[in-house]
């Protein structure tokens, strides 16, 4: 497989080799063009049609939350044993793990967490009720 990102951006990069690569620089040249919901379309019958390939245990690991826990569990369990323990099935392992009673819907209440504010003690969202609150995630 031969990846070059030299002369461009990294989402631009030129990937060529195997069959499957080719099927995944497809994928990712049509979804450039297309809505969001059609794009996460286009990523779930990629993801079930080729669930040996590595590009498709990266976009799980990428869009698990997205389908929610029981929709992952079932595509990640096509995969071949190699990809659930790539670094990417690892991170898609870890996210089925996590305790979520109910993936909430917009406009439903809020599910409660503490984290560590900016003094290091733990403080949870709930102790802001009934005030304005702009909570804001975000990772790289």
């Amino acid at each position: 497989m031969y990846f070059d990102s030299s002369n461009s951006n990294f989402e631009d990069a030129i990937i060529s080799g195997s069959v499957k690569d080719s099927l995944a620089t497809s994928l990712w040249n049509t979804m450039k063009e297309l809505p969001y919901q059609e794009t996460v379309s286009l990523q779930t019958a990629f993801i079930k049609n080729n669930p040996n390939s590595i590009f498709s245990a990266h976009n799980l690991s990428i869009i698990a939350s997205v389908f929610g826990q029981e929709e992952t569990k079932k595509l990640f369990d096509k995969f071949s044993i190699k990809n659930k323990q790539s670094s990417h099935g690892i991170i898609v392992a870890e996210f089925l793990e996590i305790k979520i009673s109910k993936t909430p819907k917009i406009v439903e209440k809020y599910v409660d967490f503490s984290m560590g504010n900016r003094s290091g003690e733990l403080d949870k969202l709930s102790n802001y009720s009934g005030k304005y609150i702009l909570l804001e995630f975000w990772a790289s």
